[in-house]
């Protein structure tokens, strides 16, 4: 397999693989490629000349602290064509992006893996560890606030606001846009509510909640999920004694308080 950096000739391979591979909606994930020069970029593996996998590495993020700014990438969509699986190209794909996330200033380099599997693959792979754990909370749809959808220029900007003198990822235009693009594709938006903010997608009849900045996060899960007509929804708080959330490199030492897509006031 020979290992590049994409460009804009490949876009139409990549999408077709990630579909093939994820399930996603092809509008979603052409909208990504669009937003990809803004926020990092797509490193690629070739095989007789057809695109067999891809790692897109996401560089648009800042962990904001007190004294100091890092940057952080991000490795994203791990894909590997389903004729190649079994001779180690995610792996090597995997190094491929890693590397390239370095080489683009990013001091930290996390992952969000979808399984346990994958906790023990980027481990032995790359050699990160877990950085940070969540706990998940159900609650059944109610009328409890307000709720507006927002604009991903405005969410990034309250996001900001909330999120003042806590360490927490600094989201740019672009990611804040993906995030919007994100949530629309699958049914929700970007929402501001009486208590705070949340981003909002559809599952079945579940609203799903992976960024939510709150006072009250009980009252404003219900209260989107009532907004969107399901039944309930679903949101994480921190917690060491649940559930693995983000993989990052060893040196990333990130602060125990800080915040990576959950928090509350």
């Amino acid at each position: 397999m020979i290992i590049r950096e994409y460009t804009e000739n490949d876009i139409e391979q990549l999408v077709g693989l990630w579909v093939k591979v994820f399930g996603d909606e092809e509008s979603f994930v052409q909208r990504f490629f669009q937003l990809l020069p803004e926020i990092g970029t797509c490193v690629m593996g070739e095989e007789d000349g057809k695109i067999v996998a891809m790692t897109s590495v996401l560089t648009g993020l800042e962990l904001i602290e007190k004294k100091r700014q890092r940057k952080v990438g991000y490795l994203y969509a791990v894909a590997v064509d389903d004729s190649c699986r079994g001779k180690g190209y995610g792996i090597e794909i995997s190094k491929a992006a890693y590397t390239k996330a370095v080489e683009l200033g990013a001091l930290i380099v996390t992952t969000m893996p979808s399984s346990d599997s994958l906790y023990e693959f980027y481990g032995k792979a790359l050699g990160m560890t877990t950085g940070l754990y969540r706990k998940k909370y159900t609650v059944i749809a109610e009328e409890t606030e307000n709720v507006e959808p927002i604009s991903f220029e405005k969410y990034k900007e309250e996001r900001e606001k909330l999120l003042q003198g806590k360490p927490h990822l600094k989201l740019t235009d672009g990611t804040a846009e993906l995030l919007e693009v994100l949530c629309k594709t699958y049914g929700g938006e970007l929402y501001e509510t009486d208590y705070g903010i949340c981003t909002a997608q559809v599952e079945e009849n579940t609203c799903i909640i992976y960024d939510i900045i709150s006072k009250n996060p009980e009252k404003t899960a219900a209260a989107v999920a009532f907004t969107l007509g399901l039944e309930k929804a679903e949101y994480y708080v921190p917690s060491q004694e649940s559930e693995k959330f983000i993989m990052v490199n060893p040196e990333a030492n990130l602060p125990a308080d800080m915040v990576y897509g959950v928090a509350f006031e």
